[in-house]
């Protein structure tokens, strides 16, 4: 159903720079670093929301990936932790009958694989993946509501995406072990700036086929219609 709430959400894939696995100790210290930086801006506070994920059973604050997962189920959290610790707290926080296991969806769906490893004599499921989503909820309404704009069916602020870019280059980092990429949080950015882009072309498209026109009719009359149709059309089209 609809809603007419102004919370938002937008998902970012989190994936390692090189390729591989992200689902390392590394990968998640680094975003989890990055996570709470994005948390501690001024200005993104003003904008992140906390909600409730009822697919995952926990609670958002405004940024959240499996890299809060983990953290929150190891004793001295990701910082103090051995890779073994996080591939151990990664196969309880995913196995079947835990609560958390809808964790794995999170997960890409290629590429994601589950081995058998022992560790200090036990057997664990040792996760690994390419890639996964990280969350990020806010409140639409924190943004000039006189700047909206439709894009794909939904209203868009360019405010707005011009702060979740900022929130991207921060959850990017230094890119040493993880990089995140948003999904769809741009669009009235990228028309615009594909348009911006384009006009110089299209104009000379346009000058084109007006002179071939004159040129092959051997008409000024014609040349104008033509030129006056496509104007006309390029108008319609721009709204």
């Amino acid at each position: 159903f609809a809603s007419s709430s102004s919370i938002r959400e937008v998902l970012f894939i989190v994936e390692a720079p090189g390729g591989g696995d992200v689902l390392t100790r590394d990968s998640l210290v680094e975003l989890k670093q990055n996570q709470d930086a994005v948390l501690a801006d001024p200005e993104a506070q003003e904008h992140l929301a906390t909600s409730f994920a009822r697919d995952l059973g926990v609670t958002v604050e405004g940024v959240y990936s499996i890299a809060n997962a983990v953290d929150d189920a190891l004793p001295g959290g990701l910082e103090a932790a051995s890779e073994a610790d996080v591939k151990i707290a990664l196969a309880g926080l995913f196995a079947d009958d835990a609560p958390t296991s809808t964790l794995r969806f999170l997960l890409a769906p290629m590429g994601t694989t589950q081995d058998l490893t022992t560790f200090d004599g036990e057997s664990v499921v040792v996760w690994k993946s390419p890639a996964f989503f990280a969350r990020v909820v806010y409140d639409f309404d924190t943004f000039d509501q006189d700047q909206l704009l439709e894009a794909f069916g939904e209203e868009t602020s360019l405010e707005s995406e011009r702060w979740l870019r900022t929130v991207q280059v921060t959850l990017r980092g230094d890119q040493a072990s993880v990089t995140a990429i948003g999904v769809a949080m741009d669009t009235g950015l990228v028309a615009e700036e594909q348009t911006t882009a384009a006009a110089p072309y299209l104009l000379a498209a346009v000058a084109f086929i007006v002179i071939l026109v004159g040129a092959l009719l051997r008409s000024y009359w014609a040349a104008m219609v033509v030129g006056a149709g496509l104007g006309v059309t390029m108008m319609l089209y721009g709204g």
